[in-house]
């Protein structure tokens, strides 16, 4: 994890470091031991890929579920979706939710898997469960669109509003978009324009849509 984002001084370890360089020889032993070349880690994708491959296969779930992400991606690697999912399945196995989202993510793709809307709904489903807000927001954008059967705003309102809340814009664009249906366009706004705070897209083109179609009517009147 250290070497797929970069670590430095800035980490909350730090502090120790800085104590060990004040002076304390008992610190700065202990940091020569654990910080042998200091904190600053630049960001090295085929570093990263590696560790994470030598703790999945030791056995460590989340080192599952993050080398399925790396593979995914193809981080520090080529894209290999069929090994991804032997990795997901894995850490699914255990209960770790990353791994169930990454089991969801490849059914909804339909990657090294046959597509399958309900399948992938199932994944999310037991991730979301797992404290997953990613695999929610995923949950609730389907259920919300029906493409996995009917539509169920209600429920797709229930898997949204928590990950919306801590600030994943997938699901504040979806409680966006349920907003908009009940013709709630304030409470739609306020939601829309977190997202799109946030970078996303279809927030974005939704914003300018709506204030678009307000100018018109001002016009109008």
């Amino acid at each position: 994890m250290a070497y797929l984002s970069g670590i430095t001084g800035r980490a909350a370890c730090a502090s120790w470091l800085a104590e060990a360089r004040s002076g304390s020889s008992a610190a700065a032993g202990n940091a020569s031991l654990l910080y042998p070349e200091g904190l600053d880690v630049g960001a090295d994708p085929a570093l990263a890929f590696g560790w994470a491959n030598a703790a999945a296969r030791r056995g460590l779930a989340c080192a599952q579920a993050n080398l399925g992400m790396l593979l995914t991606r193809g981080i520090g690697c080529k894209p290999d979706f069929a090994e991804a999912g032997i990795w997901y399945r894995r850490a699914a196995a255990k209960g770790e939710a990353a791994g169930a989202l990454g089991l969801g993510i490849l059914h909804e793709g339909g990657l090294s898997v046959p597509k399958d809307i309900p399948e992938a709904m199932r994944w999310y489903r037991l991730a979301a469960e797992g404290g997953n807000d990613v695999a929610a927001s995923a949950l609730g954008l389907l259920l919300l669109s029906g493409d996995g059967g009917e539509s169920d705003p209600p429920q797709a309102q229930r898997w949204l509003s928590g990950p919306a809340a801590r600030g994943n814009a997938h699901a504040q664009y979806g409680l966006g978009l349920l907003s908009l249906r009940g013709r709630g366009d304030a409470q739609a706004g306020f939601w829309l324009s977190k997202a799109a705070a946030q970078g996303h897209d279809g927030a974005r083109s939704i914003l300018a849509r709506l204030q678009s179609t307000d100018g018109a009517d001002c016009a109008a009147a």
